[in-house]
């Protein structure tokens, strides 16, 4: 996967990305070595059939109770460095979702303006996969320097939000730190923000469930950035029509969306950037949208 940058896309460590990182990053590093390998093992040398070969470990449900806890705690060296790395692990692998927990878990909601809680016991506690599709999940930031968020190793708190569109509410799931392993320790349900960000939620919610909404929507030209077909490492840059856009445009989720919070800000936002990304894949999609003259707009579509 790759920026871009002046016309052209740099590469960058898979481990930027978070959930497709940590799939090389297991590949070529133990808990022994870690050090030597990091200086002597390139990334980018996995071959694509071993990343496959590890993505089927990982749900390997024929593995004995032996095999099973050996490969636990080769998952749990270095899991907790980069938050990406531990998130896609505990959506994932049961065993760790349920060690990762503190329980009673806490889950309030506010009702009549007072909090409501209620405490779950891990015999009650049922997988929760967090991001509704499997293939990918969404995350917004009002400016592309706060995606260099997801490399900081320093955060000590990080929230996951499913945000409902229709019911206009946000089901948090609070993360933090402790001891230098990430934890969930609370659930919380809010309503949209009163803020721009709320303001952009209803937005989005209309662009994605009314088409004629969506064209008036889109500026005209639109800009388009896209990979070169003959260069990996070029893009090409043009633009589309409103009318072109009904046509190239992604599918996008139209009830609920997801947002990683590193520490990014939205208090009256005049720019959103939507991201659509693949967990394992190179599928990104970055949709740009601007707040002027009290309406928002899509201006720039890449992917």
């Amino acid at each position: 996967m790759r920026f871009f940058n002046k016309g052209k896309y740099l590469p960058v460590s898979m481990r930027y990305f978070g959930f497709e990182g940590l799939l090389l990053a297991f590949l070529i590093v133990s808990c022994n070595n870690k050090q030597q390998d990091r200086e002597t093992v390139s990334e980018t040398t996995i071959e694509q059939d071993s990343v496959e070969n590890y993505e089927s470990d990982i749900f390997d449900e024929s593995l004995s109770e032996e095999e099973a806890e050996r490969s636990d705690e080769k998952l749990m060296c270095n899991v907790d460095e980069f938050f990406g790395d531990f998130i896609f692990l505990f959506v994932n692998n049961h065993k760790l979702q349920l060690n990762r927990i503190d329980f009673p878990l806490p889950s309030i909601k506010i009702i009549d303006g007072k909090p409501d809680t209620t405490w779950f016991e891990q015999k009650q506690w049922i997988h929760d996969r967090i991001f509704p599709d499997k293939e990918y999940y969404t995350v917004l930031f009002s400016h592309k320097n706060q995606m260099d968020m997801e490399n900081n190793t320093n955060l000590q708190h990080i929230n996951v939000e499913q945000i409902f569109l229709n019911e206009r509410y946000i089901k948090n799931y609070h993360f933090a730190k402790e001891q230098g392993v990430w934890r969930l320790n609370q659930i919380s349900y809010t309503s949209f923000p009163r803020s721009g960000m709320e303001s952009f939620l209803d937005f989005y919610h209309k662009f994605v469930s009314n088409e004629q909404f969506q064209q008036q929507s889109v500026a005209d030209p639109l800009n388009y950035i896209t990979s070169d077909p003959e260069d990996d490492f070029s893009t090409i840059e043009g633009t589309l029509s409103s009318e072109q856009w009904m046509a190239f445009r992604p599918e996008l989720p139209q009830k609920m969306i997801t947002n990683i919070c590193y520490g990014q800000k939205f208090d009256q936002p005049s720019r959103m950037i939507f991201i659509k990304r693949g967990f394992s894949s190179g599928m990104m999609n970055i949709l740009t949208f601007t707040h002027k003259n009290g309406k928002w707009k899509l201006i720039s579509y890449e992917n």
